[in-house]
């Protein structure tokens, strides 16, 4: 390429040359600017307009807040403690009756089916006695022996005594010329003969399962026609003469009733009142009830301590109400030692257990 072709390449469309630097960007930029500053401006009135009709928001006047409040005159005062408890009923007298003696069971009383009621001295039921009738008349046959023996023994004592004397001897007879020691063995088996035959007599007594208070079944446990060993489980059976309940309290509830003087002894045991709770139906019923003792320790599982409290007239027999059975499920009021010069303000009136 020659200088005229290059020359020609830096000459613009006119046949001038192109202008250099800022002024030269300027303009061929000045379209791209012009298109920028349209949009600002654009914008610009958009928001103009907006601001200009935007809704104007209606002032409301605050309603003036009313806090309603419960006033009271809080004066000195002597406040008795009471704790909520739960429990459940138990007998006072609770267990097994077993069988003493071995043998078939050949009568039952009526009663004698769970739920039943029995009064004390009653029939239960009835083991074999045969073979005990044959042990009291061997073993009063024994004794009869032993009697005789006995008395036999002790005459020949005598005579022995008689016939050391007729012989003109001074001095004191041997014991084996006395007879001592015969007469000592067939005391001895006067003795054991008669012990066999009072056990025969109480062996034969054991055949009669009576009842042993008044009380109720539970659950039975033997049948007529079983066969029944020493030991053997015959039936479960409470007293009807009274029931408890056993209600869980914490350490601060304990306290605070005052129940950590209780049983340690003196001359005025306080006298702690419970009320007991309970549905029957749709009605609920209330027992008076006193707490007889605690236990010793507190449980490590729950930290609670039972306290026991005895029902009064649980079966209804003054009140006439429904009877407390063992099991169910009851609420409990315990009211315990009274405070002196205190201040007593509704529970509602406490903010988390600290503040009023």
């Amino acid at each position: 390429m020659n200088m005229n072709t290059e020359y020609q390449l830096n000459l613009d469309q006119n046949g001038n040359q192109p202008q250099r630097g800022p002024i030269a960007i300027l303009k061929r930029n000045s379209r791209k600017l012009t298109i920028v500053t349209g949009i600002l401006l654009f914008a610009m009135l958009i928001i103009f307009l907006l601001n200009a009709f935007k809704p104007e928001a209606q002032k409301q006047a605050i309603p003036e807040t009313v806090v309603r409040v419960d006033v009271i005159q809080a004066q000195l005062s002597e406040y008795p403690v009471v704790v909520q408890a739960n429990g459940t009923i138990e007998a006072v007298t609770r267990g097994n009756l077993v069988a003493q003696v071995r043998g078939e069971i050949v009568q039952t009383a009526e009663n004698f089916k769970t739920g039943g009621v029995f009064k004390k001295g009653d029939l239960l039921i009835q083991i074999d006695q045969r073979d005990y009738l044959s042990d009291v008349s061997r073993t009063r046959a024994n004794l009869s022996q032993a009697e005789v023996a006995y008395q036999q023994e002790q005459a020949n004592a005598r005579q022995a005594q008689l016939d050391w004397e007729r012989l003109g001897n001074t001095q004191p007879a041997p014991d084996l010329v006395m007879r001592k020691p015969q007469l000592a063995a067939a005391k001895a088996a006067l003795d054991s003969a008669r012990a066999a035959h009072q056990t025969a007599r109480l062996n034969l007594s054991r055949t009669t399962v009576t009842a042993p208070y008044d009380g109720r079944i539970i659950q039975r446990a033997a049948v007529r026609g079983q066969y029944v060993s020493v030991g053997t489980p015959i039936a479960e059976v409470f007293a009807t003469d009274g029931v408890e309940v056993r209600l869980p309290l914490s350490q601060v509830e304990f306290n605070q009733l005052g129940l950590d003087q209780f049983g340690v002894g003196g001359a005025a045991e306080p006298q702690f009142q419970v009320t007991v709770n309970s549905e029957f139906g749709t009605q609920e019923y209330s027992w008076a009830a006193t707490i007889t003792r605690t236990d010793s320790t507190f449980d490590m599982s729950t930290r609670q301590i039972d306290v026991i409290a005895e029902v009064i007239d649980p079966f209804g027999k003054k009140s006439g109400q429904p009877a407390l059975k063992i099991g169910q499920f009851v609420n409990a009021q315990i009211q315990g030692q009274s405070i002196e010069g205190v201040f007593v303000i509704p529970n509602k009136s406490i903010r988390e257990g600290h503040y009023v």
